[in-house]
């Protein structure tokens, strides 16, 4: 499976991951056939670009973390919390179902992570603009509560950060639209009316009286704040950040990476990682950011990979325990042909042989 520039895709294609409405329902399955009208129809929706399969990972199965629809319930409750605070009264102090389903879906994905905890962490969707707030929020809440459990956090704990991460962006609901899309992964936004998102939600989140609790609320003012006190809005460094938004501005940062476009293409998995753990003691808390690593894989199942010794291939298995050395399916040979016969090598045991990059 490619990710490829929606101008990229030739027709005849077949796509490689399920696509959904803002609602929920699918708009297409994986494996549709993707015709000029419905890739015309997709640009006109605003995807940048596509995951389409590679004939040789048909057969793969990659295990989620947490299952479709625990994702996409927690998709619908982010996007209905962010339009109720965005309404003329600013507030779900009254209402009982909007904060039930709420801690409902905190509570669905700390289930799903407990039944699956022997999964390497995987996280890879595709996001319009309009889609990006409401995805990435459960895609960091999934990163942070799978963290905090390697942490020892007990459930309670688990709840309030599900909590708080599910809602660490809510402040973009009040920021101007052209300022409420922007993201920040390796590189520092010093927008100064984005910047403003960290306080607008702690702020909103104060509104909400005791349904949201005082650390979760921590977490829309804190993470962006950075260890070394780079960070914002009030530039705290070190353990005056509270350890929910330490976590949260690690998986925040990450996610955005390796999903946010730059240069045409999202950053891989494995150049995130690596900007984590040289951040670590700096940017981030140098402990946590060190657990966090234990929990990736550099390069998921399916993953198109070129090796060393100039073949290319696709990510078939990961050994949790080694997991920069999974098994490739060689696909094209050196000299640049298509393998009739395509065979597996098993990078543990071909010490010499790397992957030298993601295509």
């Amino acid at each position: 499976m490619r990710l490829i520039l929606i101008n990229d895709v030739v027709p005849g294609s077949r796509l490689g991951k399920t696509l959904y409405r803002e609602d929920g329902r699918v708009l297409l399955h994986r494996g549709t056939e993707l015709s000029s009208g419905y890739l015309d129809t997709l640009r006109r929706t605003g995807y940048p670009a596509l995951y389409v399969l590679d004939p040789h990972s048909d057969g793969l199965h990659v295990a989620e973390p947490i299952t479709e629809r625990t994702r996409q319930e927690a998709i619908g409750a982010v996007r209905d919390t962010f339009r109720k605070i965005r309404e003329p009264s600013g507030s779900m102090n009254q209402d009982w179902t909007s904060r039930r389903i709420l801690y409902n879906t905190a509570t669905n994905i700390i289930s799903d992570l407990q039944a699956n905890k022997n999964l390497n962490l995987q996280v890879a969707e595709l996001r319009t603009v309009s889609t990006y707030a409401f995805n990435h929020s459960v895609n960091v809440t999934v990163l942070g509560l799978a963290l905090g459990e390697k942490l020892g956090y007990p459930y309670g704990k688990l709840a309030d950060l599900a909590m708080g991460l599910l809602l660490h962006d809510i402040g973009k609901t009040a920021l101007p639209a052209e300022h409420a899309h922007y993201h920040e992964g390796a590189e520092p936004n010093t927008d100064e009316t984005y910047r403003q998102h960290c306080r607008l939600g702690f702020d909103s989140l104060q509104r909400l009286g005791s349904s949201i609790s005082g650390p979760a609320r921590i977490i829309a003012l804190q993470h962006h704040e950075r260890y070394d006190g780079s960070g914002f809005p009030k530039g705290l460094k070190g353990d005056t950040i509270h350890e929910f938004a330490q976590v949260a501005a690690i998986c925040n940062t990450f996610d955005n990476m390796i999903h946010d476009l730059v240069g045409g293409r999202p950053t891989p998995a494995h150049q995130a990682m690596e900007y984590l753990m040289a951040s670590g003691g700096s940017h981030f808390n140098y402990r946590i950011v060190t657990e966090f690593l234990k929990l990736l894989v550099p390069f998921p199942i399916e993953s198109a990979v070129r090796l060393s010794n100039k073949s290319e291939g696709i990510v078939v298995s990961v050994d949790k325990t080694i997991p920069m050395r999974p098994t490739v399916l060689v696909t094209v040979d050196p000299d640049g042909r298509n393998r009739m016969q395509p065979y597996e090598i098993d990078l543990r045991q071909y010490p010499d042989i790397t992957i030298i990059h993601t295509l």
